[in-house]
């Protein structure tokens, strides 16, 4: 995969380019490093990872670990939320940023960088596959968001109070459309002490420093709250809504 700006690549479909002048392109580091740009516009949304749901309403969201931000949601001046990520492969090189949706990417060490029609879905992937980011935004009727988060839960004895809760707490997400913007996302990328990998099935977090702790979170609904672990003195990793 060859990263273009639009206009290049505008060109390249033209066969204005021949594949030797793009292979020097790639190999060449440009003066000014290929960028996207994440286009949506929203205040409020349901961030689904690893099948736990988390409510945007408040005014920032983050993964941290030991006060490393990878991944954050902040407003700019409009109260819309801007995305900030920062994927760390296992050699502990960035493999791409995302800065106030601004997607910045190293072209020597991206494996891929994918962007939907209408830009719902954006994937960032390493050379060697070992860290990603996959962002796919969609609209979701509350309905099927409740069906979604309770499918895991039909042995629970209060599963019918569960359901119900679960109706009511999402509501407050509805747009004027009556449908809840929803940001999935999976992630897998590492830290010193810390790698992290999600998919539909949960959050995989295996801890080495300060704690030496595996962590699985899975079918959890913390609404506007946080999963916050920390020591007496020092907060160790903190995901969800301030």
């Amino acid at each position: 995969m060859i990263a273009l700006c639009a206009t290049c690549h505008n060109h390249a479909d033209g066969n204005s380019f021949s594949k030797e002048y793009l292979h020097k392109l790639k190999k060449a580091s440009p003066s000014t490093p290929p960028k996207g740009n994440v286009p949506w516009k929203l205040d409020k949304m349901l961030i689904i990872i690893g099948g736990n749901y988390f409510y945007a309403l408040r005014p920032q969201f983050a993964l941290r670990f030991l006060n490393q931000t990878l991944f954050s949601l902040e407003r700019d001046d409009n109260r819309y939320f801007l995305i900030n990520a920062n994927i760390i492969n296992h050699l502990g090189d960035s493999v791409a940023k995302i800065e106030n949706n601004d997607i910045l990417i190293d072209p020597k060490i991206i494996g891929d960088f994918k962007c939907t029609v209408q830009s719902k879905k954006i994937n960032i992937i390493s050379k060697q596959a070992d860290a990603k980011i996959e962002l796919s935004l969609h609209k979701k009727k509350i309905g099927d968001l409740v069906d979604l988060f309770m499918a895991k839960k039909n042995s629970n004895p209060d599963r019918d109070i569960l359901k119900s809760k679960t109706k009511q707490s999402l509501s407050t997400l509805l747009d004027e459309e009556n449908l809840i913007p929803t940001l999935e996302i999976n992630l897998k990328f590492f830290t010193e002490h810390l790698k992290i990998n999600t998919n539909k099935s949960g959050i995989y977090l295996n801890m080495t420093h300060p704690l030496k702790e595996n962590i699985v979170l899975t079918g959890k609904n913390f609404q506007q709250f946080a999963l916050n672990v920390q020591t007496p003195n020092k907060e160790i990793l903190f995901m969800g809504s301030w």
